[in-house]
């Protein structure tokens, strides 16, 4: 699907239909055989309106395929039924949001235009007041990025990531504009990118003097996983939720659910190690990092570390430095050398603390497979985000079998302690 030329192939009313149609099977998104809106139902509404329909609104209601069509949604807003259709304080209400809380609709002196404007109306809940802006130029406009911001990110991979709103003026350059307008959600302002089989929106919450508050969250939908990379990739920002639909993309051959297999503190043990191999890397991808960064996520994986020697701690001291790490993560998405890898980084340190914090939480008598499962996978961010280098990925596969062969030997159960020593120095390993 071609987001390159999105803006000069949208240019007339038929084309964004055509393009709808296209795009709902490009992106292999569900579609009706036939319009469950028939023509009757629209000349009824119009009578008891007292008002034609414009043809814009008309040919929408009738195009089959079309997410809004669908018996079994795929999106959260509503397209309005014409027997619901209503003119409220002289704008004709189209669309909804899922729990009513904004609209979308004409004024009533555009009705008589076959392609009219569409306004957006937030409503004040202390006045039950709208305050009505506009949108879009056009009707067909909207329905073309109501549809895209309902579906871009079902085409089959997604991503995240947070920046600083100055990010703003450098994203034309990386991808290409859509030529949508702004799209207003009562305090937000969204912008649309896209490439070849892919759309990026960046978000962010607007003062009403137009500036932004706080940082902008991007997020990419595409319909695979190298059009995602290559997506990714011409963004310098820290990259995070990788997904294939709910399934989140793993950067090492190893499954979060084998984590279970290991014992409580071979599990504690693993996330350490993945952290101190991602550590190695953290001065090369943020040279600049505060000796206060350094420190805290050496302190992190040491915690870590020591509870998986002496098979325990303080659960609540894992975790505040857990959080401490997690805090240097955040830093990192917006002021390091390579914001992705330095991220990881420090995410593996703030994983493997709370490894450590999960596991020291549990007595005895409550560790099981299922209790084990939720300390892997706090573990698991630990390794997946480690093999983002690939230069880890081999000395993560040995220790885990190291382990696994270990605890099968030596009878390990979830109060056996595995110190640093198990493993050979890194330099070595």
């Amino acid at each position: 699907m071609d987001f390159v030329h999105f803006a000069e192939k949208l240019a007339d009313r038929a084309q964004r239909w055509q393009w709808l149609e296209a795009y709902m099977h490009a992106w292999g998104l569900p579609t009706a055989r036939k319009s469950r809106i028939t023509e009757r139902a629209l000349t009824q509404a119009e009578v008891r309106l007292g008002r034609a329909l414009p043809g814009s609104l008309r040919e929408w209601y009738l195009l089959p395929c079309q997410p809004y069509q669908l018996e079994k949604p795929i999106t959260c807003n509503q397209m309005i039924l014409p027997e619901e259709l209503e003119i409220q304080d002289d704008i004709l209400i189209f669309h909804g949001e899922n729990q009513w809380c904004c609209q979308w609709g004409i004024l009533v002196q555009d009705m008589d235009q076959t392609d009219p404007p569409v306004y957006f109306g937030d409503v004040d809940w202390s006045t039950q007041a709208k305050d009505w802006v506009f949108q879009n130029a056009t009707l067909s406009e909207f329905a073309v990025q109501m549809t895209l911001l309902e579906t871009y990110r079902q085409g089959g991979f997604t991503a995240d990531a947070s920046a600083r709103p100055s990010i703003l003026a450098t994203l034309a350059s990386h991808y290409s504009p859509t030529g949508l307008p702004e799209w207003r959600w009562p305090d937000n302002a969204s912008y649309f990118y896209g490439g070849e089989d892919f759309v990026l929106v960046a978000t962010g919450q607007k003062s009403k003097k137009g500036t932004f508050r706080g940082s902008l969250d991007l997020s990419l939908g595409a319909r695979t996983q190298a059009r995602l990379g290559e997506a990714m990739n011409r963004l310098n920002v820290g990259w995070e939720n990788i997904k294939q639909g709910d399934r989140f993309l793993r950067y090492t051959d190893i499954h979060e659910e084998q984590l279970a297999d290991l014992r409580l503190w071979a599990c504690v043990a693993f996330a350490a190690r993945c952290a101190r191999r991602a550590q190695r890397h953290f001065r090369a991808v943020w040279p600049k990092a505060p000796a206060s960064a350094v420190e805290t996520l050496e302190r992190a994986i040491t915690i870590a570390e020591a509870f998986a020697g002496q098979a325990g701690g303080s659960s609540a001291e894992a975790a505040s430095l857990g959080a401490a790490a997690w805090q240097v993560k955040l830093k990192a998405d917006n002021s390091s050398f390579k914001p992705a890898l330095a991220a990881a980084c420090a995410t593996t340190a703030s994983a493997a603390a709370y490894t450590a914090a999960s596991a020291a939480s549990l007595s005895n008598d409550r560790v099981t497979l299922c209790t084990r499962k939720g300390v892997g996978q706090d573990g698991y961010r630990a390794v997946d985000n480690a093999a983002r280098f690939p230069e880890t990925r081999e000395g993560i596969g040995r220790d885990f079998a190291m382990l696994l062969d270990a605890q099968a030997r030596d009878r390990w159960d979830d109060r056996t302690p595995v110190p640093v020593s198990f493993f050979r120095p890194l330099d070595a390993a």
